[in-house]
Protein backbone atom coordinates (compact mmCIF):
# COMPACT_ATOMS: atom_id res chain seq x y z
CA UNK A 1 0.00 0.00 0.00
CA UNK A 2 2.74 2.35 0.88
CA UNK A 3 4.56 1.84 -2.38
CA UNK A 4 1.40 2.50 -4.43
CA UNK A 5 0.92 5.96 -2.77
CA UNK A 6 4.46 7.11 -3.70
CA UNK A 7 3.99 6.77 -7.47
CA UNK A 8 1.31 9.52 -7.88
CA UNK A 9 3.41 11.88 -5.74
CA UNK A 10 6.49 11.33 -7.91
CA UNK A 11 4.50 12.00 -11.06
CA UNK A 12 3.18 15.24 -9.55
CA UNK A 13 6.68 16.47 -8.71
CA UNK A 14 8.01 15.52 -12.11
CA UNK A 15 5.17 17.32 -13.87
CA UNK A 16 5.68 20.45 -11.77
CA UNK A 17 9.45 20.48 -12.57
CA UNK A 18 8.85 20.20 -16.31
CA UNK A 19 6.34 23.06 -16.25
CA UNK A 20 8.70 25.29 -14.36
CA UNK A 21 11.51 24.44 -16.76
CA UNK A 22 9.32 25.19 -19.78
CA UNK A 23 8.22 28.51 -18.24
CA UNK A 24 11.85 29.51 -17.64
CA UNK A 25 12.75 28.61 -21.21
CA UNK A 26 9.83 30.57 -22.56
CA UNK A 27 10.92 33.57 -20.48
CA UNK A 28 14.48 33.37 -21.86
CA UNK A 29 13.23 33.22 -25.45
CA UNK A 30 10.93 36.22 -25.17
CA UNK A 31 13.21 38.45 -23.04
CA UNK A 32 12.60 40.02 -19.69
CA UNK A 33 9.67 42.47 -19.73
CA UNK A 34 11.74 44.91 -17.58
CA UNK A 35 14.85 45.08 -19.88
CA UNK A 36 15.10 48.40 -22.10
CA UNK A 37 16.56 48.40 -25.64
CA UNK A 38 19.98 50.12 -25.96
CA UNK A 39 19.81 53.90 -26.71
CA UNK A 40 20.56 55.32 -30.25
CA UNK A 41 23.85 57.14 -29.60
CA UNK A 42 25.77 59.04 -32.30
CA UNK A 43 29.12 60.83 -32.19
CA UNK A 44 30.36 63.75 -34.36
CA UNK A 45 33.88 65.21 -34.45
CA UNK A 46 35.00 68.78 -35.14
CA UNK A 47 36.79 69.88 -37.24
CA UNK A 48 35.51 67.42 -39.86
CA UNK A 49 38.34 67.87 -42.45
CA UNK A 50 41.45 68.69 -40.43
CA UNK A 51 44.97 69.46 -41.66
CA UNK A 52 48.02 69.75 -39.42
CA UNK A 53 51.71 70.28 -40.12
CA UNK A 54 54.41 68.12 -38.60
CA UNK A 55 55.47 69.68 -35.30
CA UNK A 56 52.09 71.34 -34.65
CA UNK A 57 49.05 70.13 -32.75
CA UNK A 58 45.34 70.35 -33.37
CA UNK A 59 42.48 70.27 -30.86
CA UNK A 60 39.48 68.04 -31.61
CA UNK A 61 36.11 68.20 -29.92
CA UNK A 62 33.35 65.59 -29.94
CA UNK A 63 29.60 65.93 -29.55
CA UNK A 64 27.58 62.92 -28.33
CA UNK A 65 23.86 62.81 -29.10
CA UNK A 66 21.41 60.37 -27.54
CA UNK A 67 22.83 60.56 -24.01
CA UNK A 68 23.67 63.21 -21.45
CA UNK A 69 27.12 61.67 -20.98
CA UNK A 70 29.41 63.59 -23.38
CA UNK A 71 32.60 61.70 -22.48
CA UNK A 72 34.50 60.02 -25.30
CA UNK A 73 37.65 57.94 -25.64
CA UNK A 74 40.10 59.33 -28.20
CA UNK A 75 42.41 57.20 -30.33
CA UNK A 76 44.63 57.75 -33.38
CA UNK A 77 46.07 55.38 -35.99
CA UNK A 78 49.41 57.23 -35.75
CA UNK A 79 50.86 60.02 -33.67
CA UNK A 80 49.22 60.59 -30.31
CA UNK A 81 46.09 62.16 -28.87
CA UNK A 82 45.35 63.21 -25.29
CA UNK A 83 42.12 62.43 -23.40
CA UNK A 84 41.18 66.09 -24.03
CA UNK A 85 41.43 65.59 -27.83
CA UNK A 86 44.76 67.34 -28.49
CA UNK A 87 46.35 65.47 -31.42
CA UNK A 88 50.10 65.44 -32.12
CA UNK A 89 50.84 64.08 -35.61
CA UNK A 90 53.65 61.65 -36.44
CA UNK A 91 56.83 62.93 -38.07
CA UNK A 92 55.83 61.60 -41.49
CA UNK A 93 53.54 63.08 -44.11
CA UNK A 94 50.31 61.19 -44.78
CA UNK A 95 46.77 60.57 -43.53
CA UNK A 96 45.95 59.59 -39.94
CA UNK A 97 42.59 58.39 -38.64
CA UNK A 98 41.39 59.98 -35.39
CA UNK A 99 38.47 58.27 -33.64
CA UNK A 100 36.17 59.30 -30.80
CA UNK A 101 34.25 56.49 -29.07
CA UNK A 102 31.40 57.09 -26.62
CA UNK A 103 32.13 55.89 -23.09
CA UNK A 104 28.47 54.90 -22.83
CA UNK A 105 28.49 52.60 -25.86
CA UNK A 106 31.60 51.27 -27.57
CA UNK A 107 29.57 50.79 -30.75
CA UNK A 108 28.97 54.56 -30.98
CA UNK A 109 32.03 56.10 -32.60
CA UNK A 110 33.08 58.60 -35.27
CA UNK A 111 36.33 59.08 -37.20
CA UNK A 112 37.97 61.82 -39.25
CA UNK A 113 40.91 61.63 -41.63
CA UNK A 114 43.71 64.03 -40.66
CA UNK A 115 46.03 65.24 -43.43
CA UNK A 116 49.55 65.52 -42.01
CA UNK A 117 51.66 67.96 -44.05
CA UNK A 118 55.34 68.92 -43.98
CA UNK A 119 56.66 70.87 -41.04
CA UNK A 120 56.24 74.65 -41.14
CA UNK A 121 58.28 77.32 -39.43
CA UNK A 122 55.04 79.17 -38.77
CA UNK A 123 53.60 78.77 -35.28
CA UNK A 124 50.35 80.13 -33.81
CA UNK A 125 49.30 80.62 -30.23
CA UNK A 126 45.87 81.81 -29.08
CA UNK A 127 45.09 83.83 -26.01
CA UNK A 128 43.23 82.94 -23.88
CA UNK A 129 44.08 79.25 -24.42
CA UNK A 130 40.77 78.08 -22.90
CA UNK A 131 37.54 79.85 -21.95
CA UNK A 132 34.17 79.41 -20.30
CA UNK A 133 31.30 81.71 -21.32
CA UNK A 134 27.66 82.04 -20.53
CA UNK A 135 24.95 81.73 -23.12
CA UNK A 136 25.50 84.42 -25.74
CA UNK A 137 28.64 85.64 -23.96
CA UNK A 138 31.43 87.42 -25.82
CA UNK A 139 35.22 87.23 -25.70
CA UNK A 140 38.08 88.75 -27.67
CA UNK A 141 40.63 86.19 -28.85
CA UNK A 142 44.07 87.20 -30.11
CA UNK A 143 46.47 85.13 -32.20
CA UNK A 144 50.26 85.45 -32.12
CA UNK A 145 52.06 84.24 -35.25
CA UNK A 146 55.79 83.50 -35.28
CA UNK A 147 58.06 82.30 -38.07
CA UNK A 148 56.61 84.66 -40.73
CA UNK A 149 56.35 88.38 -41.39
CA UNK A 150 52.68 87.79 -42.26
CA UNK A 151 50.98 87.91 -38.87
CA UNK A 152 47.44 87.57 -40.20
CA UNK A 153 45.11 84.69 -39.35
CA UNK A 154 41.67 83.55 -40.46
CA UNK A 155 39.27 82.81 -37.60
CA UNK A 156 36.64 80.07 -37.61
CA UNK A 157 34.34 78.36 -35.14
CA UNK A 158 32.04 75.36 -35.23
CA UNK A 159 29.38 77.14 -33.16
CA UNK A 160 28.52 80.70 -32.29
CA UNK A 161 30.13 83.45 -34.38
CA UNK A 162 33.58 85.01 -34.64
CA UNK A 163 34.67 88.13 -36.54
CA UNK A 164 37.73 88.60 -38.72
CA UNK A 165 39.39 90.25 -35.71
CA UNK A 166 38.76 87.31 -33.34
CA UNK A 167 35.75 88.74 -31.47
CA UNK A 168 33.76 85.63 -30.45
CA UNK A 169 30.06 85.45 -29.53
CA UNK A 170 28.93 82.22 -27.88
CA UNK A 171 25.74 80.45 -28.99
CA UNK A 172 22.59 80.74 -26.87
CA UNK A 173 22.61 77.04 -25.94
CA UNK A 174 24.90 74.78 -23.96
CA UNK A 175 27.82 73.56 -26.07
CA UNK A 176 31.52 72.81 -26.23
CA UNK A 177 32.83 75.06 -29.00
CA UNK A 178 36.07 74.85 -30.94
CA UNK A 179 37.62 78.20 -32.00
CA UNK A 180 40.33 77.93 -34.65
CA UNK A 181 42.94 80.35 -36.04
CA UNK A 182 44.50 79.48 -39.42
CA UNK A 183 47.73 81.17 -40.57
CA UNK A 184 47.39 83.35 -43.66
CA UNK A 185 51.09 82.76 -44.36
CA UNK A 186 50.74 78.96 -44.22
CA UNK A 187 47.12 77.72 -44.24
CA UNK A 188 48.25 74.27 -43.08
CA UNK A 189 49.20 75.75 -39.70
CA UNK A 190 46.36 76.15 -37.21
CA UNK A 191 45.77 76.57 -33.52
CA UNK A 192 42.54 76.06 -31.62
CA UNK A 193 41.00 76.56 -28.20
CA UNK A 194 37.98 75.07 -26.51
CA UNK A 195 35.17 77.27 -25.22
CA UNK A 196 32.73 75.78 -22.75
CA UNK A 197 29.33 77.47 -23.05
CA UNK A 198 27.37 77.19 -19.81
CA UNK A 199 24.08 78.52 -18.47
CA UNK A 200 25.21 81.05 -15.92
CA UNK A 201 22.25 83.36 -15.61
CA UNK A 202 21.06 86.48 -17.44
CA UNK A 203 21.58 86.80 -21.19
CA UNK A 204 22.42 90.30 -22.50
CA UNK A 205 22.13 91.41 -26.14
CA UNK A 206 22.81 94.82 -27.71
CA UNK A 207 21.15 96.50 -30.68
CA UNK A 208 22.43 97.48 -33.15
CA UNK A 209 25.08 94.74 -33.26
CA UNK A 210 27.81 97.23 -34.26
CA UNK A 211 28.35 100.66 -35.78
CA UNK A 212 30.67 102.62 -38.06
CA UNK A 213 30.90 106.26 -37.01
CA UNK A 214 32.67 109.46 -37.89
CA UNK A 215 34.83 111.25 -35.35
CA UNK A 216 32.60 112.88 -32.68
CA UNK A 217 29.47 111.24 -34.16
CA UNK A 218 26.79 109.64 -31.97
CA UNK A 219 24.96 106.28 -31.94
CA UNK A 220 22.07 105.17 -29.72
CA UNK A 221 22.42 101.60 -28.40
CA UNK A 222 19.77 99.58 -26.54
CA UNK A 223 20.22 96.48 -24.37
CA UNK A 224 17.90 93.51 -23.86
CA UNK A 225 18.27 91.28 -20.76
CA UNK A 226 16.51 87.91 -20.45
CA UNK A 227 16.49 85.12 -17.83
CA UNK A 228 16.07 87.64 -15.00
CA UNK A 229 13.48 90.09 -13.70
CA UNK A 230 16.17 92.79 -13.32
CA UNK A 231 16.66 93.99 -16.91
CA UNK A 232 18.84 97.02 -16.12
CA UNK A 233 22.39 97.25 -17.46
CA UNK A 234 25.49 99.34 -16.86
CA UNK A 235 27.01 100.80 -20.03
CA UNK A 236 30.73 101.19 -20.68
CA UNK A 237 32.74 102.01 -23.81
CA UNK A 238 36.20 102.49 -25.25
CA UNK A 239 37.09 105.04 -27.91
CA UNK A 240 34.44 107.48 -26.74
CA UNK A 241 31.83 108.09 -24.04
CA UNK A 242 28.44 106.51 -23.38
CA UNK A 243 25.58 107.60 -21.19
CA UNK A 244 23.66 105.19 -18.96
CA UNK A 245 20.86 105.48 -21.51
CA UNK A 246 23.16 103.93 -24.13
CA UNK A 247 23.98 107.07 -26.16
CA UNK A 248 27.54 106.66 -27.45
CA UNK A 249 29.66 109.64 -28.59
CA UNK A 250 32.73 108.77 -30.64
CA UNK A 251 36.07 110.27 -29.68
CA UNK A 252 38.64 111.86 -31.99
CA UNK A 253 40.91 108.81 -32.30
CA UNK A 254 40.17 106.48 -35.23
CA UNK A 255 40.15 102.73 -34.64
CA UNK A 256 38.06 99.75 -33.53
CA UNK A 257 36.49 100.03 -30.09
CA UNK A 258 33.91 98.28 -27.88
CA UNK A 259 30.56 99.19 -26.33
CA UNK A 260 29.57 96.89 -23.45
CA UNK A 261 26.31 96.42 -21.55
CA UNK A 262 26.73 94.57 -18.22
CA UNK A 263 23.75 93.04 -16.41
CA UNK A 264 23.09 94.67 -13.05
CA UNK A 265 21.52 91.40 -11.89
CA UNK A 266 24.80 89.55 -12.53
CA UNK A 267 27.88 91.61 -13.38
CA UNK A 268 29.58 88.55 -14.86
CA UNK A 269 27.05 88.60 -17.68
CA UNK A 270 27.51 91.19 -20.46
CA UNK A 271 27.36 91.79 -24.19
CA UNK A 272 29.83 93.73 -26.31
CA UNK A 273 29.61 95.14 -29.83
CA UNK A 274 32.29 96.63 -32.06
CA UNK A 275 32.36 100.32 -32.99
CA UNK A 276 34.56 101.45 -35.89
CA UNK A 277 35.54 105.11 -35.69
CA UNK A 278 36.66 106.26 -39.10
CA UNK A 279 39.49 108.78 -39.49
CA UNK A 280 38.76 112.02 -41.31
CA UNK A 281 40.03 111.53 -44.85
CA UNK A 282 39.92 113.72 -47.93
CA UNK A 283 40.26 112.47 -51.50
CA UNK A 284 40.42 114.62 -54.62
CA UNK A 285 39.00 113.66 -58.03
CA UNK A 286 40.60 113.49 -60.52
CA UNK A 287 43.76 112.53 -58.62
CA UNK A 288 46.02 113.06 -61.66
CA UNK A 289 45.41 115.19 -64.72
CA UNK A 290 47.31 116.54 -67.72
CA UNK A 291 46.26 120.03 -68.80
CA UNK A 292 47.35 122.64 -71.30
CA UNK A 293 48.58 125.96 -69.96
CA UNK A 294 45.72 128.43 -69.46
CA UNK A 295 42.93 125.82 -69.62
CA UNK A 296 40.41 125.00 -66.86
CA UNK A 297 39.39 121.81 -65.03
CA UNK A 298 36.87 121.06 -62.27
CA UNK A 299 38.07 119.20 -59.16
CA UNK A 300 35.85 117.67 -56.45
CA UNK A 301 36.65 116.56 -52.90
CA UNK A 302 35.15 113.68 -50.90
CA UNK A 303 35.37 113.92 -47.10
CA UNK A 304 34.59 110.94 -44.84
CA UNK A 305 34.84 110.54 -41.10
CA UNK A 306 32.97 113.76 -40.28
CA UNK A 307 29.60 115.33 -40.94
CA UNK A 308 31.33 118.54 -42.08
CA UNK A 309 32.29 117.75 -45.68
CA UNK A 310 33.48 121.26 -46.61
CA UNK A 311 37.04 121.85 -47.81
CA UNK A 312 39.35 124.76 -48.55
CA UNK A 313 40.99 124.64 -51.99
CA UNK A 314 44.54 125.74 -52.81
CA UNK A 315 47.02 125.29 -55.67
CA UNK A 316 50.81 125.54 -55.84
CA UNK A 317 50.40 127.63 -59.03
CA UNK A 318 47.57 128.77 -61.23
CA UNK A 319 44.20 129.75 -59.77
CA UNK A 320 41.55 127.61 -58.03
CA UNK A 321 38.26 128.99 -56.70
CA UNK A 322 36.14 127.90 -53.74
CA UNK A 323 34.24 125.39 -55.90
CA UNK A 324 37.40 123.58 -57.08
CA UNK A 325 37.49 125.16 -60.57
CA UNK A 326 41.18 125.32 -61.50
CA UNK A 327 42.82 127.52 -64.15
CA UNK A 328 46.25 126.28 -65.16
CA UNK A 329 49.20 128.68 -65.22
CA UNK A 330 50.76 129.80 -68.52
CA UNK A 331 53.91 127.78 -67.91
CA UNK A 332 54.67 124.08 -68.34
CA UNK A 333 55.12 122.63 -64.84
CA UNK A 334 53.72 120.23 -62.22
CA UNK A 335 51.04 121.73 -59.97
CA UNK A 336 49.70 120.29 -56.70
CA UNK A 337 46.00 120.82 -55.95
CA UNK A 338 45.12 120.58 -52.24
CA UNK A 339 41.74 120.19 -50.51
CA UNK A 340 41.92 120.80 -46.74
CA UNK A 341 39.14 119.58 -44.44
CA UNK A 342 37.37 122.42 -42.63
CA UNK A 343 36.53 119.98 -39.84
CA UNK A 344 40.21 119.04 -39.36
CA UNK A 345 42.75 121.33 -41.02
CA UNK A 346 45.48 118.72 -40.54
CA UNK A 347 43.69 116.41 -42.98
CA UNK A 348 44.25 117.06 -46.66
CA UNK A 349 43.74 115.44 -50.03
CA UNK A 350 45.85 116.23 -53.08
CA UNK A 351 45.87 115.88 -56.85
CA UNK A 352 48.76 116.26 -59.27
CA UNK A 353 48.36 118.31 -62.46
CA UNK A 354 50.90 118.17 -65.26
CA UNK A 355 50.68 121.44 -67.17
CA UNK A 356 52.04 121.20 -70.69
CA UNK A 357 52.76 123.92 -73.22
CA UNK A 358 50.21 124.30 -75.99
CA UNK A 359 51.05 123.15 -79.52
CA UNK A 360 53.26 125.70 -81.28
CA UNK A 361 54.64 124.35 -84.56
CA UNK A 362 57.06 126.55 -86.53
CA UNK A 363 58.38 125.82 -90.04
CA UNK A 364 61.15 127.94 -91.64
CA UNK A 365 62.19 125.29 -94.17
CA UNK A 366 65.90 125.90 -93.67
CA UNK A 367 66.48 122.14 -93.38
CA UNK A 368 64.03 121.04 -96.05
CA UNK A 369 60.30 120.39 -96.14
CA UNK A 370 58.82 118.36 -93.20
CA UNK A 371 56.62 115.40 -94.09
CA UNK A 372 53.49 117.15 -92.74
CA UNK A 373 53.63 119.35 -95.86
CA UNK A 374 52.52 118.56 -99.38
CA UNK A 375 54.05 119.02 -101.87
CA UNK A 376 57.64 118.41 -100.77
CA UNK A 377 58.86 121.33 -102.85
CA UNK A 378 61.81 123.41 -101.66
CA UNK A 379 63.18 126.58 -103.26
CA UNK A 380 65.99 129.04 -102.57
CA UNK A 381 65.57 132.73 -103.46
CA UNK A 382 68.45 134.52 -105.22
CA UNK A 383 69.11 136.37 -101.95
CA UNK A 384 69.54 133.02 -100.15
CA UNK A 385 66.22 132.50 -98.33
CA UNK A 386 64.95 128.92 -98.36
CA UNK A 387 61.18 128.52 -98.57
CA UNK A 388 58.36 126.21 -99.65
CA UNK A 389 57.85 126.84 -103.36
CA UNK A 390 58.04 128.00 -105.98
CA UNK A 391 54.35 127.38 -106.69
CA UNK A 392 52.47 128.85 -109.62
CA UNK A 393 48.99 129.39 -111.04
CA UNK A 394 46.36 127.41 -109.07
CA UNK A 395 48.71 125.13 -107.10
CA UNK A 396 48.21 124.41 -103.38
CA UNK A 397 50.36 123.80 -100.30
CA UNK A 398 48.75 121.56 -97.60
CA UNK A 399 49.74 121.30 -93.93
CA UNK A 400 48.27 118.29 -91.97
CA UNK A 401 48.66 118.25 -88.18
CA UNK A 402 47.56 115.78 -85.47
CA UNK A 403 47.90 115.62 -81.69
CA UNK A 404 47.07 119.25 -81.06
CA UNK A 405 46.83 120.10 -77.37
CA UNK A 406 43.58 121.32 -75.83
CA UNK A 407 42.61 124.65 -77.36
CA UNK A 408 39.78 126.99 -78.32
CA UNK A 409 41.37 128.51 -81.43
CA UNK A 410 44.30 128.27 -83.84
CA UNK A 411 46.62 131.20 -84.46
CA UNK A 412 48.11 130.80 -87.94
CA UNK A 413 50.91 133.11 -89.09
CA UNK A 414 53.02 132.91 -92.26
CA UNK A 415 55.05 134.90 -94.76
CA UNK A 416 53.60 134.90 -98.27
CA UNK A 417 56.22 135.35 -100.97
CA UNK A 418 54.66 137.07 -104.03
CA UNK A 419 57.04 136.63 -106.95
CA UNK A 420 56.85 138.19 -110.39
CA UNK A 421 53.92 139.67 -112.24
CA UNK A 422 50.99 139.12 -109.90
CA UNK A 423 47.73 140.86 -110.66
CA UNK A 424 44.48 141.24 -108.74
CA UNK A 425 42.29 139.05 -110.90
CA UNK A 426 42.31 136.00 -108.64
CA UNK A 427 42.56 135.70 -104.81
CA UNK A 428 45.03 133.85 -102.63
CA UNK A 429 43.07 131.74 -100.08
CA UNK A 430 43.68 129.85 -96.83
CA UNK A 431 41.16 127.21 -95.69
CA UNK A 432 41.10 125.34 -92.36
CA UNK A 433 39.41 121.93 -92.35
CA UNK A 434 37.58 122.80 -95.57
CA UNK A 435 36.35 126.28 -94.54
CA UNK A 436 37.87 129.38 -96.17
CA UNK A 437 39.37 131.63 -93.48
CA UNK A 438 41.33 134.07 -95.71
CA UNK A 439 40.84 135.38 -99.26
CA UNK A 440 42.67 138.44 -100.64
CA UNK A 441 44.28 139.59 -103.89
CA UNK A 442 47.85 140.82 -104.35
CA UNK A 443 49.64 142.78 -107.08
CA UNK A 444 53.19 143.69 -108.14
CA UNK A 445 52.13 145.45 -111.38
CA UNK A 446 51.75 149.21 -111.92
CA UNK A 447 48.13 150.22 -112.35
CA UNK A 448 46.65 147.05 -110.87
CA UNK A 449 45.24 147.39 -107.35
CA UNK A 450 45.02 144.71 -104.64
CA UNK A 451 42.49 143.97 -101.87
CA UNK A 452 45.00 142.99 -99.16
CA UNK A 453 45.08 143.69 -96.24
CA UNK A 454 41.50 144.80 -95.51
CA UNK A 455 39.49 144.01 -98.61
CA UNK A 456 39.65 147.55 -99.95
CA UNK A 457 41.31 148.82 -103.14
CA UNK A 458 45.02 149.44 -102.63
CA UNK A 459 48.09 150.15 -104.71
CA UNK A 460 50.38 147.25 -105.63
CA UNK A 461 52.62 146.13 -102.80
CA UNK A 462 50.51 147.91 -100.17
CA UNK A 463 50.97 146.39 -96.67
CA UNK A 464 53.98 144.30 -97.66
CA UNK A 465 56.84 143.86 -95.17
CA UNK A 466 59.45 144.26 -97.93
CA UNK A 467 59.81 144.78 -101.66
CA UNK A 468 62.52 143.42 -103.95
CA UNK A 469 64.29 141.73 -100.98
CA UNK A 470 64.35 138.18 -102.35
CA UNK A 471 66.68 139.08 -105.27
CA UNK A 472 64.45 138.23 -108.21
CA UNK A 473 64.75 140.18 -111.53
CA UNK A 474 62.45 140.11 -114.52
CA UNK A 475 62.54 141.38 -118.12
CA UNK A 476 60.83 143.62 -118.94
CA UNK A 477 61.09 145.24 -115.49
CA UNK A 478 57.95 145.34 -113.31
CA UNK A 479 57.01 147.53 -110.36
CA UNK A 480 58.09 144.95 -107.75
CA UNK A 481 60.01 141.85 -108.66
CA UNK A 482 58.99 140.31 -105.33
CA UNK A 483 57.11 141.30 -102.17
CA UNK A 484 56.78 139.62 -98.74
CA UNK A 485 53.56 139.84 -96.69
CA UNK A 486 53.24 138.88 -92.98
CA UNK A 487 49.77 137.38 -92.49
CA UNK A 488 48.08 136.35 -89.19
CA UNK A 489 44.81 134.41 -88.86
CA UNK A 490 42.84 133.53 -85.70
CA UNK A 491 40.46 130.64 -86.32
CA UNK A 492 38.00 129.16 -83.73
CA UNK A 493 38.97 125.49 -83.40
CA UNK A 494 38.89 122.64 -80.83
CA UNK A 495 39.70 119.40 -82.69
CA UNK A 496 43.02 117.61 -82.10
CA UNK A 497 43.70 117.47 -85.86
CA UNK A 498 43.63 120.07 -88.63
CA UNK A 499 44.27 120.42 -92.35
CA UNK A 500 45.34 123.85 -93.60
CA UNK A 501 45.34 124.48 -97.35
CA UNK A 502 47.14 127.48 -98.94
CA UNK A 503 46.01 128.10 -102.54
CA UNK A 504 46.61 130.58 -105.33
CA UNK A 505 43.86 131.13 -107.92
CA UNK A 506 46.20 132.82 -110.42
CA UNK A 507 45.02 132.07 -113.93
CA UNK A 508 48.47 131.89 -115.50
CA UNK A 509 47.84 134.52 -118.20
CA UNK A 510 50.71 136.64 -116.96
CA UNK A 511 54.20 135.19 -117.30
CA UNK A 512 56.62 134.79 -114.43
CA UNK A 513 53.96 134.46 -111.65
CA UNK A 514 54.97 132.36 -108.62
CA UNK A 515 54.57 132.23 -104.83
CA UNK A 516 55.88 130.51 -101.73
CA UNK A 517 55.57 130.21 -97.95
CA UNK A 518 58.06 130.83 -95.18
CA UNK A 519 58.11 131.17 -91.36
CA UNK A 520 54.81 129.33 -90.94
CA UNK A 521 53.58 129.02 -87.33
CA UNK A 522 50.48 127.18 -86.04
CA UNK A 523 49.70 127.69 -82.35
CA UNK A 524 46.89 126.01 -80.40
CA UNK A 525 45.48 128.75 -78.18
CA UNK A 526 43.85 127.49 -74.92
Amino acid sequence: MKGKRLIPALWFCLTLFVMLALTACAGNDNGSPNQQPPPNITVTISPPTPTVAIGNTIKFSASVDGTSDQKVIWSASAGSITPAGVFTPPKTIGDVTVTATSEVSSSAAASVLVSVTSASKVQISINPPVATLGLGGVLQFTATVTGSSNKGVTWATNNGTITDTGFFTAPDRLATVNVLARSNADPTVTASVQVNVVDSGPLVTISPAGATLAVNAQQQFTASVTNTTNTRVTWSATGGTITQDGLFTAGTTPGTFHVTATSQADNTRSATVLVLIQPVTVSVTPSTLTMVEGTQAQFTAKVIGTSNTSVTWSASDGIIDSTGLFTAPMTAETVTITATSKADNTTKGTATVTVQASTDDVYNFENGIPTVWSPQLSATAPAGQKFLGQLATNQTATLSLAGLTQHTSLQITFDLYVIGGWDANKPFTVSVDGTTQFSQTFSNITGTNQSFPDGGSHDPGFGSASQNSLGYTFTPPILFNDTIYHITLNVPHTASTTTIVYKSDLDGTIAQMAWGLDNVEVKAVP
